[in-house]
């Protein structure tokens, strides 16, 4: 009878000890989900912050070209006006 009751003590220690291991399992499972799903957070925000960049490189060009567009035109315009000074026939 004693060897039945150490075998059962036995066999809950086990229980318990696999309790304990299923649920450290289920902890490191957790903890790795939230590290994924962090690390796609900050995948997301690089990639907006590159994205980011990129256009606002994107908008310095165009603003650039734009500029220079600009003043390709108020050059030929002062050209023109000056022509026309001095040719007499502006007011």
């Amino acid at each position: 009878m004693l060897d039945i009751e150490i075998n059962f003590f036995n066999l809950e220690n086990l229980c318990d000890d696999w309790g304990f291991k299923e649920n450290e399992i289920i902890d490191a499972y957790n903890m790795l989900r939230s590290t994924q799903a962090n690390l796609a957070v900050l995948e997301g925000k690089i990639m907006y912050a590159l994205l980011i960049t990129y256009l606002q490189k994107e908008e310095v060009y165009i603003c650039y070209y734009a500029r220079r567009i600009v003043r390709e035109k108020h050059s030929k315009l002062d050209h023109t006006r000056r022509d026309l000074v001095y040719s007499g026939l502006h007011p």
